[in-house]
């Protein structure tokens, strides 16, 4: 953590390890930016099923040996 005298806030900041690259954060960018280029937007507040009837619940068995 990085605290500034003048302002009095703390803040976390990250950095990548030395000699260490960072594929994963770059690759997850990299489909962010791809996304949005293709329009792809994220549902709100939905959720989206492909069925629209209720499941039946199984009739459960019970097995006695």
């Amino acid at each position: 953590m990085v605290s500034y005298e003048k302002t009095g806030s703390t803040v976390e900041q990250w950095t990548c390890k030395p000699g260490e690259d960072n594929h994963l954060w770059d690759v997850g960018v990299g489909n962010d930016v791809l996304g949005s280029v293709l329009g792809l937007k994220l549902p709100t507040g939905t959720i989206l099923r492909a069925d629209t009837k209720p499941r039946k619940r199984r009739k459960r068995i019970r097995v006695t040996v």
